[in-house]
């Protein structure tokens, strides 16, 4: 995995046909880039973005503010952690992670929330954690450039990466890669419309029972995502492909299921697995 991740961007590919016309040669010609290592995750709710249910506008404080999940549940449900820091930055996990995050939301009905991810690349060297343990020390930052140094600085660790540099100095000029999360909750979403498309033989009342949401019910991806694995698993249908379109109001949504149906005759056995993310219990919520 770690040398398909290094292969830059810039590959380049030559062909060259043999004389017959019959015969053809591909070739690739591959330019590695620098290794980039696990850095660590951080996490932050933006204030300007959070869910108004447990964040009333009219609430007096408005500084505290209530996330649906807390940043250590989200940062604890993902694949990477913090004993990870060092490996290879593997980045199919990486973004297994950022869709852990939306789909624990979705599940919740935040559709509509985003998850934002920030970059941090870094040396692991004593100059560099120097450099941002200055920033970190700085009261008012003068400049927006001193500014966002600051800000970075927070979100490192940088205790524990003098501990790593100290315990693995064969690690030191390494460049780790750290990502900060910003997670902007946004509003609920409902469903408006389920609109069933492309179905001939099968009937709609066939279809719309094994659904397990139903139309002015918050949007549930979970649920949305089991009831297209009970459509497949009955037998009828080739493929089921969903759609999510925007509804009559903000807070709104119509779920479009496309159907096509197996061709007369065939009978089709099929076992779906479950989305691939992790699930948290209800207790997990900071509700």
């Amino acid at each position: 995995a770690g040398q398909a991740e290094n292969v830059a961007a810039g590959a380049q590919s030559a062909l060259a046909a043999a004389e017959d016309g019959r015969v053809m040669v591909m070739t690739y010609k591959l330019l590695e880039g620098e290794i980039s290592y696990f850095g660590g995750y951080s996490l932050e709710h933006d204030p300007a973005s959070i869910n108004q249910e447990l964040n009333p506008p009219e609430r007096e404080v408005k500084d505290d503010t209530t996330p649906i999940y807390d940043p250590k549940v989200l940062l604890d449900s993902m694949e990477f952690s913090e004993k990870d820091v060092g490996e290879i930055f593997d980045e199919g996990r990486f973004f297994r992670d950022r869709g852990t995050l939306q789909e624990l939301y979705s599940t919740q009905g935040y559709v509509f929330t985003q998850v934002q991810p920030v970059y941090i690349n870094l040396p692991l060297n004593s100059e560099s954690l120097d450099k941002y343990e200055a920033c970190a020390a700085v009261e008012n930052p003068p400049t927006p450039t001193a500014l966002r140094c600051k800000g970075e600085a927070e979100w490192l660790n940088i205790p524990e990466l003098r501990e790593r540099l100290a315990d693995n100095p064969e690690d030191e000029g390494r460049n780790l890669r750290h990502v900060h999360f910003v997670v902007r909750e946004n509003g609920l979403a409902y469903i408006e419309n389920i609109i069933i498309k492309g179905y001939v033989k099968t009937q709609e009342n066939v279809i719309r029972r094994e659904l397990l949401v139903k139309e002015g019910q918050l949007f549930n991806s979970a649920l949305v995502n089991r009831s297209r694995e009970k459509l497949i698993n009955l037998g009828y249908f080739r493929e089921v492909n969903l759609q999510i379109r925007p509804g009559s109001a903000e807070d709104k949504m119509n779920l479009i299921l496309d159907v096509t149906e197996q061709p007369t005759g065939t009978i089709s056995v099929v076992s779906v697995p479950n989305p691939d993310f992790r699930s948290l219990p209800k207790s997990a919520k900071t509700t």
